[in-house]
């Protein structure tokens, strides 16, 4: 977030942060159907597939520097299931 000049904001699970602004932000980009991704380590990505084939959503993903995948436009309904608390 600060490398990008806060271009990029990011969230963690919680709705709140050290700097609650930053959460309500990309819980409105969400809402307002904004450009949003996940980012998570490929290890993760196991429990993600298993829900994303039975819900038969195949979004976008990549992978970056073999440390983390992004999956693009994420919905909200992913984001609850795997423990997003969400501000709105």
């Amino acid at each position: 977030m600060f490398a990008s000049k806060e271009d990029i904001r990011a969230r963690w699970f919680h709705p709140s942060d050290r700097y609650p602004e930053y959460p309500r932000a990309v819980d409105k980009a969400l809402a307002s159907d904004n450009k949003v991704a996940l980012v998570c380590r490929p290890e993760q990505m196991t429990s993600l597939a298993k829900y994303l084939v039975e819900k038969e959503q195949f979004p976008r993903v990549e992978e970056s520097d073999s440390w983390y995948l992004i999956i693009y436009d994420p919905d909200r309904a992913l984001l609850e299931e795997i423990g997003f608390v969400l501000n709105q």
